[in-house]
């Protein structure tokens, strides 16, 4: 059965309570930008459930930026595992990917390198490495536009699962339920996804108004028939 991300990788109270804490002037300030706007508009919503919606859009960030971190860490240990040259060559790729040097991938994917100098090379697993190359090809791929835009959705996860818990060992396999990382990219990101949410939610007020405005109340009926 499919599980939403929100189930996945649910935030706790504690995590809701630390995202309300440092977030929560943010949304208070959008929502009352939206209510600013809006202010001739016929809409029933008050301040504190604008509010409470834009929270509920930084909580599913939450979830999603915690299976973000999960992936990433998973790539990771899995290629390091595996081994050998071809291993070292893929790590080193997403270094040079990734050019902000504060990045979380590109720190780990740096950490698996120096833990690999001076291991006694050993040949590379030629399939598994193939598989995560196209894994990673995949995930750097995901937030693009166009053509070149790929998922890396439910079976890519529950693959690179199963590569992990055949080469990882279990002490060392990245948890689902591991605290959420509130760091400066998460935040920029959530920053992101409030005033997103703020003008979705303006252009459905909008729409709302609009088709309120096409239709005729029942008083307005009742009058019409009774003057035909």
């Amino acid at each position: 059965m499919k599980t939403s991300i929100c189930e996945q990788f649910p935030i706790s109270d504690s995590e809701y309570q630390n995202l309300e804490c440092e977030f929560g002037q943010l949304t208070k300030y959008a929502a009352w930008q939206l209510l600013k706007k809006n202010a001739k508009n016929n809409h029933t919503d008050d301040f504190d459930d604008i509010n409470q919606e834009l929270l509920m859009s930084i909580i599913r960030a939450g979830s999603y930026y915690k299976r973000q971190v999960y992936v990433e860490q998973s790539l990771i240990k899995a290629i390091e595992h595996v081994g050998g040259e071809r291993a070292v060559k893929l790590l080193q790729e997403i270094v040079k990917e990734l050019t902000d040097p504060g990045d979380y991938w590109r720190q780990l994917a740096k950490e698996a390198l120096k833990r690999l100098e001076g291991v006694c090379a050993k040949p590379s697993d030629e399939f598994l490495i193939f598989m995560l190359q196209e894994l990673v090809n995949l995930w750097h791929n995901r937030t693009r536009h166009g053509a070149n835009r790929q998922k890396f959705g439910i079976f890519q996860e529950r693959l690179l699962d199963n590569i992990v818990r055949q080469v990882v060992p279990k002490a060392q396999r990245p948890a689902k339920n591991q605290p959420l990382k509130i760091d400066a990219k998460f935040s920029t990101y959530c920053k992101a996804i409030t005033w997103n949410a703020q003008k979705s939610m303006g252009r459905k007020i909008t729409r709302e108004k609009s088709i309120r405005t096409g239709q005729v109340s029942l008083s307005d009926y009742d009058y019409l028939c009774q003057a035909y």
